[in-house]
């Protein structure tokens, strides 16, 4: 019978901006991308791709593609029989469904589908919009694509107190810190980050817009009912030092939750 899968037999991936994984910021394009492959040895009928997009992106109206053609005018791209797309909008729940209907795979066939979304301006930075595809059809099993992630300005800002994010600091050291009665870095790996800290150092220096971040393993996250606690360290010359209570807790896709406090009496 039929077999749904991603081109290499593994299941289907969905990318955003060519990876599975990407940073991004308010009113940004995204663009997603899948191919699914028939590797079975009868016809797949009545496809349907359906992506229910996180709170936070909105999709872009006459985007969906099929073979690199607009769903409207792509006909029977590459042999590939093309019923209807459709997108529908809750606004109630602030999400947007799109579906995409393929009527058939012959034993070998790929398609090739993209659509496009932005990410909405009111997104908090650091969030991760997690977003995946269910794939369902007449004769075979449903399935689900792997994770594509988003997250938005992954980065902290050190700004002067009185002044507020409109005036940053940039230079300022940030040290991350296990514990806050001694100065010791916590060691994290090298050049595995994001900018502005893509060589992921500690002690960071703030950019010119006064950011900074670091990237930690997946074990220095702690668990979701036991969390991880650091500290922040932040220096600047001409102005008071800082230190700041991380507490940290794994959610899911390698995603956690970071809740800060101040713990020097300011």
């Amino acid at each position: 019978g039929p077999r749904i899968a991603g081109p290499d037999g593994t299941p289907p991936v969905l990318l955003v901006n060519g990876t599975q994984q990407t940073v991004g910021t308010t009113n940004q394009t995204l663009i997603y991308t899948s191919a699914i492959s028939n590797n079975g040895d009868a016809e797949a009928r009545d496809i349907n791709f359906v992506t229910i997009l996180p709170d936070g992106l909105e999709y872009l109206p006459d985007s969906s593609k099929l073979e690199s053609k607009l769903i409207s005018d792509v006909g029977n791209a590459s042999g590939i029989t093309v019923t209807n797309a459709r997108v529908t909008n809750d606004a109630t729940a602030s999400t947007s469904r799109i579906e995409i209907s393929i009527g058939s795979l012959l034993p070998g066939q790929i398609a090739h589908i993209e659509f496009r979304a932005r990410v909405k301006e009111t997104v908090a930075s650091g969030r991760g919009l997690r977003t995946f595809a269910t794939i369902s059809g007449q004769n075979f099993i449903q399935l689900q694509t792997t994770d594509a992630v988003t997250v938005v300005d992954p980065f902290g800002i050190v700004f002067a107190g009185r002044g507020g994010l409109e005036t940053p600091i940039p230079g300022a050291q940030i040290t991350l810190l296990t514990d806050s009665a001694n100065d010791i870095p916590l060691s994290i790996s090298s050049g595995v980050a994001l900018p502005p800290n893509a060589d992921n150092n500690n002690p960071d220096i703030a950019d010119t817009q006064g950011r900074y971040g670091f990237v930690l393993a997946p074990e220095q996250l702690g668990a979701p009912f036991a969390e991880a606690t650091y500290y922040l360290k932040v220096t600047a010359p001409g102005f008071m030092s800082r230190m700041l209570k991380v507490s940290i807790s794994p959610t899911h896709a390698g995603l956690f939750r970071a809740d800060i406090t101040a713990v020097d009496g300011q």
